[in-house]
């Protein structure tokens, strides 16, 4: 639906039509500078009224096609890469590096968040130490996401001046909405992006993938499901326990109101 559209477009521009040119077109440019700039090589296709142009027609009807070499990819497969790396790591290894207290009722807290901080299970509702638990992943789970923007940023100074100046998590959530989404949005349609192993149809079938790239639930989402299991439970009770958590650790550039 999508590429008939720019084909009409395209058509209707070229024949001179009152129509405007497209809002998202910026200023100066016409419609094929626009599509030259597409960052995944198949969405190029068109059609100008005349004839069809195909990248790479062979690969583009087998379903594959590559992502542009554009900063905005770069950064967000870079991303992909350092972050998957970290979600892997065992919550053991993670609470030592980051100085979590072995003693109780942490050692309790962790032990029941499982093997994986980002497991699909690490933020279920429990009758004890629910709160506790919901802090130590917040507090894993950034410092998780930070290395793995740092590991990013180190490796380009111009991929730092493109990131937006958030904090690491809510600049998880800006890469996975802006790009990664796009890029599933494709391979769901059948659509193969190679160059990119973590996007492998093998991969993206595991339950940690699936909750690695996408957005990560804020405190308050959090809350919001807990208590239709557990009512009595309110937003200041993980608060407080991150406070908490936090103090024991020494690490204040972890926000309270920052998403999981």
């Amino acid at each position: 639906m999508y590429h008939l559209l720019l084909i009409v477009l395209v058509r209707l521009y070229l024949m001179e039509s009152p129509l405007p040119i497209p809002t998202w077109i910026k200023p100066g440019r016409n419609i094929y500078e626009a599509l030259a700039l597409f960052d995944i090589e198949i969405c190029k296709t068109c059609f100008d009224g005349v004839g069809w142009f195909v990248p790479d027609p062979f690969r583009s009807f087998a379903g594959f096609t590559e992502l542009t070499s554009s900063v905005e990819n770069e950064i967000t497969c870079e991303y992909i890469k350092n972050i998957m790396k970290q979600a892997r790591r065992n919550v053991s290894q993670v609470a030592d590096e980051m100085g979590v207290p072995r003693s109780c009722p942490w050692s309790r807290a962790l032990k029941d968040i499982g093997p994986n901080v980002f497991g699909p299970f690490s933020l279920r509702p429990s009758l004890t130490l629910c709160a506790k638990r919901i802090a130590l992943v917040f507090c894993m789970r950034t410092h998780l996401v930070s290395k793995a923007i740092k590991q990013v940023e180190q490796k380009d100074s111009e991929y730092r001046r493109h990131l937006p100046p958030l904090e690491p998590i809510d600049k998880h959530n800006h890469i996975i909405r802006h790009n990664v989404r796009r890029y599933l949005k494709y391979i769901e349609r059948g659509i193969s992006i190679e160059g990119v192993q973590e996007l492998s149809e093998a991969n993206l079938n595991t339950e940690l993938q699936k909750t690695v790239l996408s957005n990560l639930p804020s405190l308050e989402e959090v809350h919001v499901s807990i208590a239709r299991v557990l009512p009595d439970m309110t937003i200041e009770d993980y608060n407080t326990e991150t406070r908490d958590l936090l103090l024991v650790l020494g690490t204040h550039s972890l926000h309270q109101n920052a998403p999981l």
